[in-house]
């Protein structure tokens, strides 16, 4: 062992280029499969801090609408209750959901926070800690509260002891008639690996005053724990059955009026364990947090295809090395070396360089958290990191790294006999089928990261850049819900008396945040599902939406009891009513609304989404009140604008916290995953370029010292630097062009599957392939430039001078 170690040293020593390449390439690529552990390590953490997290399920559902399929969790809150007394196995059950955009007063002072509401077993079978004021019977009365350390610390003054707090009441002035809600606990903050978080929990039975997020089946999400002598099997079977049988008539019923398809699926139940609850993104959810165990995917790919790029370079380097050197290995097996103890040679020497490469990975890995976390928008938390885990996965990545990396040479000197070993009769480059794999593979995948990258900047351009049909460019977005229905009007008069304010328009809601929608039947049974904008009479003249025909809102449509509505042109054209369409009646929710107008079609969601019928109406107090403010600006009054409304709403709404956003930037924050994807892809594949041309450098030095001669000999003959150097271009570019015929199909399956979950999207072109191919060129072409060039520029006298 040694002996290996100090023959490796020696080597090491001999060939610090070939050492440095190894060492840089392996220290990226370490730092990086380090910081993809974290990520995806914390991601699958979620939720198991909980002490029953594994007897714990929730309910969710598919269900086939006539417009489209889709995956859900809401339910009505009535089956937490029943689960329990109907199905044996289970112990305890709870409903859980979350009230959005809540604002408390305590002791005259406003604090925003994240309220859940949930019934009484669910701090029971959930593990989240109390500091004070556990009580027998916690969430069973509705005017009782119960607020985290974070919320707590906000509300005390002086000396933290939270038992002060206890008794004392806090108001939710705007949700709720009888608003006073007695604390009486503290819990701890909710670990940050939580898909449930919240700053304050009330219970459910308050009913639906804290705002809702509804569908056909229900506004809250049902949890429920099993009995630790039960089958979990059968207890899950159980459970779907009865929500089979729970919503057995509404689904016939929405089958009846053809919303739901008329088939055995178009209700589905399935419950889900706890555990498994976060990485399941694709489920609509919106009372916990949750991801797409897709993108964890992505990630560990990208860190395994530069942890494959970077040991490819080891050991076509290594290989070349040895290869060179091969009477050293010949002279070792023709005095009886076996595989065990070549290998034992390559070993030592991988073993000292990956060392090395782990310790400079693990500093580089602190430097690149940061860059990574802005990127992917993943917050990396060092006290979820699990040491353990850690310390088991270096370990396995440093054996994996050390084995690939000297067991490939191995298998190769293993076929040799010694006597052609000590002969020199093997060579390397262009005759080493290993290494033009090798280089093959890097080049190939480099090529599709370029490809890859350059259609996802394309398409985050193109979705950000389309017009949506509206103008979305001056606007600033007011959020008024906090404010009473009768401060709305008199700010939005104000407001609209302000210097260099163009236009304003109240509406329910922006683009940016919910939705409402209703069915309306199109007249042979069929429903179908409407968007739904409840806005007052300038709403049109803001957003400059055009009228295609009849007339807009005017003051008479504000009145109540006004039933006139605006439709878009994909509302008249899935309705068939494309001809004649003004004067049309269809009823929403039991109310008949007449057409009197029709706009072009806008993008009222992203670009991600198909444009749906559309229906806008005034009077929003039919549904809702209104709750936001869109003021169109003249820019160069924007500062006083500014100064002016927070005056206003300060005096207004004292106490209260004003936010406001530009529209055209929210608008385009619609796709910050879209490019933040594109920047993590084009960061892997700057990671991988940079490896694979390091090792293009290396072989080239090796190729370059191996040919010495032969340069030598072409120049004695007359041959030019430019010659001699167009003869090594032509090895590379073969491989580089065998790399890019392999690639292009790769990359365009790739591409088109990806784009094909938009409905607008970018054409594959053909000339974004050939800049992929020209990009990688040229790097190719710069790696290999300055050593092929310093060789043929080299006197012959000194290639030749000991022959």
């Amino acid at each position: 062992m040694k002996t290996n170690l100090l023959y490796a040293f020696r080597n090491i020593k001999k060939n610090q280029v070939n050492s440095l390449i190894t060492v840089v390439g392996l220290s990226l690529a370490i730092a990086c499969s380090l910081i993809i552990f974290y990520i995806v390590s914390q991601e699958n953490s979620y939720d198991n801090f909980h002490k029953n997290a594994d007897k714990i399920y929730r309910i969710n559902y598919t269900t086939k609408y006539v417009f489209g399929d889709d995956k859900d969790v809401r339910v009505e809150p009535e089956l937490a209750d029943q689960l329990k007394k109907e199905i044996p196995q289970i112990d305890k059950s709870a409903e859980y959901r979350f009230a959005f955009e809540q604002q408390l007063r305590f002791n005259n002072n406003y604090y925003d926070v994240r309220l859940g509401l949930a019934s009484e077993d669910f701090l029971d079978m959930f593990s989240f800690g109390f500091i004070t004021g556990k009580l027998p019977k916690i969430l069973s009365n509705p005017f009782e509260i119960l607020i985290t350390r974070k919320l707590a610390d906000k509300l005390i003054t002086g000396k933290k002891n939270y038992n002060d707090l206890l008794g004392k009441t806090i108001e939710f002035p705007l949700n709720y008639s009888k608003n006073t809600f007695k604390i009486i606990g503290v819990l701890e903050d909710i670990p940050k690996n939580s898909s449930i978080s919240f700053d304050a929990i009330i219970s459910g039975k308050t009913g639906r005053n804290f705002g809702g997020c509804d569908n056909s089946f229900g506004y809250t999400s049902v949890f429920y724990q099993v009995k630790d002598d039960a089958k979990t099997k059968d207890a899950n079977s159980n459970v779907v059955r009865f929500v089979n049988k729970y919503y057995k008539a509404r689904v016939e019923d929405m089958q009846k009026n053809n919303q739901l398809v008329k088939t055995n699926d178009a209700f589905v139940p399935f419950v889900l364990p706890l555990k498994d609850l976060y990485l399941k993104g694709d489920i609509n959810n919106c009372f916990e947090s949750s991801t797409s165990q897709e993108r964890l995917m992505i990630l560990m790919a990208l860190g395994l295809i530069i942890l494959i790029i970077a040991c490819s370079n080891y050991t076509i380097l290594s290989l070349g090395q040895y290869l060179k050197k091969v009477g050293a290995v010949g002279i070792r097996k023709s005095m009886g070396a076996t595989v065990a103890n070549i290998l034992a040679v390559f070993m030592s020497e991988g073993f000292i360089l990956t060392l090395i490469a782990f310790f400079i990975g693990g500093m580089l890995c602190s430097f690149l958290i940061p860059i990574v976390e802005n990127l992917t928008q993943a917050k990396i938390f060092t006290e979820l990191i699990d040491i353990r885990k850690t310390i088991v996965f270096c370990l396995a990545l440093f054996s994996g790294i050390v084995v690939f990396t000297s067991i490939i040479p191995v298998i190769v000197f293993s076929k040799v006999s010694p006597h052609q070993m000590a002969g020199k009769k093997l060579s390397v480059g262009n005759r080493t089928r290993l290494s033009q794999f090798f280089v093959a593979f890097q080049y190939s995948v480099s090529i599709i990261l370029i490809i890859v990258t350059l259609f996802f900047v394309r398409q985050a351009n193109f979705l950000k850049n389309q017009p949506l049909g509206f103008d979305t460019t001056n606007i600033i977005d007011i959020n008024i819900e906090r404010m009473k229905n009768s401060q709305k009007d008199v700010f939005k008069r104000i407001i609209s008396e302000a210097p260099g304010v163009t236009n304003l328009t109240m509406t329910a809601r922006d683009f940016l945040n919910g939705d409402s929608n209703s069915f309306v039947d199109k007249g042979n049974g069929e429903q179908v599902l409407v968007n739904r904008f409840e806005i007052d009479n300038q709403y049109l003249l803001t957003l400059g939406l055009k009228l295609i025909e009849g007339t807009d809102f005017t003051e008479k449509n504000m009145k109540p009891g006004d039933r006139s509505m605006i439709v878009n042109h994909k509302f008249v054209e899935t309705l068939g009513i494309e001809d004649d369409p003004i004067g049309k009646i269809y009823p929403f929710n039991g109310i008949n609304f007449t057409i009197i107008g029709v706009v072009e079609d806008y993008h009222f969601y992203d670009m991600k989404s198909k444009i749906k019928p559309a229906m806008l109406c005034t009077r929003a107090d039919i549904w809702n009140s209104y709750n936001n403010l869109l003021v169109k600006f003249q820019p160069k009054e924007l500062h006083s604008l500014i100064k002016h409304i927070k005056n206003t709403y300060a005096e207004l709404a004292p106490g209260q916290t004003l936010t406001y956003t530009f529209w055209d930037e929210q608008l385009k924050k619609r796709y910050e995953d879209e490019e933040r994807w594109s920047k993590i892809i084009g960061l892997s594949s700057l990671i991988a370029i940079l490896i694979s041309s390091l090792g293009l450098f290396g072989l080239t030095i090796l190729l370059i010292n191996q040919r010495i001669k032969e340069i030598g000999v072409r120049k004695v003959n007359g041959a030019s630097a430019w010659e001699v150097m167009v003869t090594f271009y032509k090895s590379f570019i073969s491989w580089l062009l065998g790399s890019f015929v392999i690639s292009m199909p790769i990359a365009y399956y790739i591409v088109n599957s990806w784009l094909s979950n938009f409905p607008y999207k970018v054409d594959i072109s053909w000339w974004v392939f050939i800049i992929a191919g020209s990009m990688a060129l040229f790097i190719a072409v710069i790696t290999v430039s300055w050593q092929t060039w310093r060789a043929a520029t080299r006197n012959p006298v000194e290639s030749l001078r000991y022959e």
